[in-house]
């Protein structure tokens, strides 16, 4: 379009300039050519000529920076919609191969279903074979429950019984049974007539080996007097799961003879009975 007007312009001009030159053939005979005049004009002119085609190029500059810009835009947008086309077809044929393997997997868990469906009616016959055994489970747990209260509620008989047995061997006999930190304590009283509160203690435990213990105390006091020493010694005995006892002074001779009796004939109360014999005697 510039180009086109340019040229327009540039023929107007020459026209111009040939109509000028043609009269001033005509009249150069009859009248003096302003030269000044004319070349006046023609600077004039060319000043124009120059300044409108200044105008145009960069017009024409212009133009050309906006279309090339405009061309590099959109070729980015074409590339990026050319690789956009190629990440939705990527993605299209994800999801195809997708769909087919779901598919797929749709016909594999229908046929998994009508399995189980087959299973869960093998299962209720199963459930309800155990519902039963666990019913007679049950009654029978519930028949052994009624038969284990009834033993503790006679056991508790028994140990109140005891207690009571305890309690006045305690207030009548001086006899006190205390638990040590391995073995019971015999804690007899009432033994020396001018010493009555004195103490005499046996300590008797049930070893699970074949060997059994005996303790000498040194003083007429309980364990738990922090005065108190011990010694100890290993005595060997033949029999299994035997008894050991712990021995207080006055020590009694008789002692291994009474612990030989207790392991064979297992009669507790006869050894404390002869032991708290014995006991008087060296009092």
């Amino acid at each position: 379009l510039i180009s086109i007007q340019l040229v327009g312009f540039l023929a107007f001009q020459l026209r111009s300039l040939a109509l000028g030159q043609a009269c001033v053939t005509r009249n150069m005979s009859s009248t003096t050519l302003d030269l000044k005049s004319l070349e006046a004009e023609l600077a004039r002119t060319k000043q124009k000529l120059e300044a409108w085609t200044t105008c145009k190029l960069q017009t024409a500059n212009e133009l050309k920076i906006g279309h090339v810009k405009s061309m590099s835009d959109n070729i980015g947008k074409a590339r990026t919609l050319h690789e956009q086309h190629q990440k939705l077809g990527h993605v299209a044929q994800a999801v195809k191969q997708r769909v087919e393997r779901e598919e797929g997997e749709v016909s594999s868990l229908a046929r998994s279903v009508s399995h189980l469906r087959s299973e869960q009616d093998s299962m209720s016959r199963t459930v309800l074979a155990l519902q039963e055994a666990v019913n007679l489970h049950q009654q029978e747990c519930q028949q052994k429950e009624d038969d284990t209260h009834a033993f503790d509620m006679t056991r508790k008989k028994k140990l109140g019984a005891l207690k009571r047995v305890l309690t006045m061997y305690s207030t009548c006999l001086g006899l006190e049974f205390k638990q040590g930190p391995d073995e019971l304590h015999l804690v007899f009283t009432h033994v020396h007539a001018k010493q009555p509160e004195r103490q005499f203690v046996l300590g008797v435990k049930i070893l699970p080996d074949s060997t059994y213990q005996g303790r000498f105390c040194n003083t007429h006091t309980l364990t738990d007097n922090p005065h108190v020493h011990f010694h100890t010694q290993q005595l060997t005995n033949p029999a299994t799961n035997c008894r050991a006892v712990t021995k207080c002074e006055p020590q009694l001779e008789s002692m291994p003879r009474l612990l030989a009796r207790l392991n064979t004939s297992s009669d507790f109360s006869e050894f404390v009975k002869a032991a708290r014999s014995e006991f008087k005697k060296v009092a």
